[in-house]
């Protein structure tokens, strides 16, 4: 709600501190697992592309080390890692924690257009009623534990079964469609539909193939959200047509070939930047954001901006640790969910923007593959 922004920068920093402090044997000791080497390795090139916006845009040190303060958020994995919730623990807090949101979320939806929370750059924007309903954007980007949850709900039907877990897993995936964001509709549903197939029978796959798509098929005639999203899909392609180029095809060619002045920040990055505090922010605001280029709307060039081909490496390396590792099938929930991530970053910012999740999604991989070599 419209809180005071640097109170809530004070709060999120102090805990962040209080985070690192109390993990710090296992953040720069010898603690080691699965994804430890390549967390550690991403904050440290985080910390380095501080310097980068310092030494090549000359931008204040410490308005640099503010504004990517949050990027450190990885290091929450080290916080799991000390102290260790079992699992039922950290199931329990992510069902809690999406009943939370949902309730935020569905009562900013019934007194829309009221804005009774804000999103990110929205406090003194109208709602946006283009697809269909009022888009309720809360500040936290992307609903992290609204889609670990729903795949999460997926592996309880599989091996956990009661109509609960159906009626709870339908609920989230209409709260996913009401969010009115296209991707993520889409990836949810076919990863969804892919995690519902896997290590079922023949006649089993055809039956829930059947119950996916009559589904869809039954919000794409009833709902008049899913018309108003066809409908701005449409009319966004055909202005691609009669020669308009795609805002984010342009913030993609903005991001790879017009921020970056040098070899090395090609390579590590220029940092985060600081919006009216450095020539770094006036560039970014001038030839990018005041073009609708927004980095946030295109998750990989982002990466890019801020830490060059480095960290579109690693976050690749963590792709990969992440599929190659073997889990019991009723935890495969943590593994969709993350490539969820990796796909919906194409056009949006799921991977910076819900960090703390998704180091959750990776400490349930770790300790679940545990189970597979005992």
């Amino acid at each position: 709600m419209n809180l005071n922004d640097d109170l809530l920068k004070a709060f999120y920093y102090v805990l962040l501190a209080g985070m690192i402090f109390y993990s710090r044997n296992y953040i720069f000791g010898s603690y080691r697992d699965r994804f430890s080497y390549i967390i550690r390795t991403m904050s440290v090139f985080t910390f380095i592309s501080i310097f980068c916006a310092t030494l090549f845009w000359k931008q204040g040190l410490l308005d640099t080390f503010i504004s990517t303060i949050p990027n450190f958020s990885f290091l929450f994995y080290f916080y799991l890692a000390k102290t260790r919730p079992k699992m039922e623990e950290v199931e329990r807090f992510i069902w809690v924690f999406v009943a939370i949101y949902l309730v935020c979320f569905y009562v900013g939806l019934a007194v829309s257009p009221f804005r009774l929370f804000k999103g990110y750059g929205e406090l003194d924007k109208e709602i946006d009623t283009s697809r269909g309903i009022s888009r309720i954007r809360l500040t936290l980007i992307g609903a992290g534990p609204l889609y670990l949850a729903y795949f999460m709900s997926i592996s309880k039907i599989k091996y956990a079964f009661s109509n609960k877990w159906v009626v709870v897993c339908m609920v989230l995936f209409v709260s996913i469609v009401l969010h009115l964001g296209r991707q993520a509709i889409i990836f949810s549903f076919i990863l969804g539909l892919l995690y519902f197939l896997d290590n079922l029978s023949l006649m089993k796959r055809l039956l829930v193939v059947f119950g996916f798509v009559a589904a869809f098929w039954v919000l794409l005639i009833v709902s008049p959200v899913i018309s108003a999203l066809i409908e701005k899909s449409e009319t966004e392609y055909s202005g691609q047509k009669e020669g308009d180029e795609n805002p984010r095809v342009g913030a993609y060619r903005f991001y790879f070939t017009e921020v970056s002045p040098n070899v090395i920040t090609d390579l590590l990055g220029n940092g985060r930047y600081s919006l009216g505090k450095s020539k770094y922010g006036q560039f970014i605001d001038k030839y990018g954001r005041s073009q609708g280029y927004v980095a946030a709307d295109v998750g990989y060039a982002s990466i890019f901006l801020y830490f060059g081909f480095v960290g579109l490496y690693l976050f690749l390396r963590l792709l990969m640790s992440t599929l190659r590792t073997n889990v019991p099938n009723e935890f495969a929930y943590a593994k969709y969910y993350i490539v969820f991530l990796f796909l919906g970053n194409i056009a949006g910012s799921t991977l910076l923007g819900t960090v703390p999740v998704l180091c959750v999604a990776l400490y349930i991989i770790n300790i679940s593959r545990e189970l597979v070599y005992r």
